[in-house]
């Protein structure tokens, strides 16, 4: 395997580039067994690397607050939780009500089969 950089200074889009470069050539089948052992643990830290990215990505990224005039107001997470109403909160404790139990069919003769 070619001299690759280190993959922790890598950009995401760099890394996902060569991984998708790896599961080509690994796909293709083409490879030597012992370099395919090494393709596979680079893209194993490749693609940690991506979602490591990926997730530092989505802790920076923030929703805009509006004013009521459509103004900007601020920021905040955009994964932010918003409180149940209370109705809600108070509901989901609540037991599902138990379904009415069915009658049981009468017997029936022969006569009353329609076939």
């Amino acid at each position: 395997m070619m001299d690759r950089p280190d993959v922790a200074t890598m950009t995401f889009e760099a890394a996902m580039g060569e991984l998708e470069e790896i599961v080509d050539m690994l796909e293709k089948g083409n490879v030597p067994l012992e370099e395919s052992i090494a393709f596979y643990e680079r893209g194993e830290a490749l693609k940690g690397r991506c979602d490591s990215l990926l997730k530092n990505a989505e802790m920076r990224v923030e929703k805009v607050r509006m004013k009521a005039t459509g103004e900007p107001s601020g920021t905040e997470p955009l994964d932010k939780k918003e409180p149940a109403a209370p109705a809600a909160r108070s509901a989901a404790r609540r037991p599902a009500p138990a379904a009415p139990a069915s009658p049981r069919p009468a017997a029936l003769d022969d006569d009353d089969i329609p076939f």
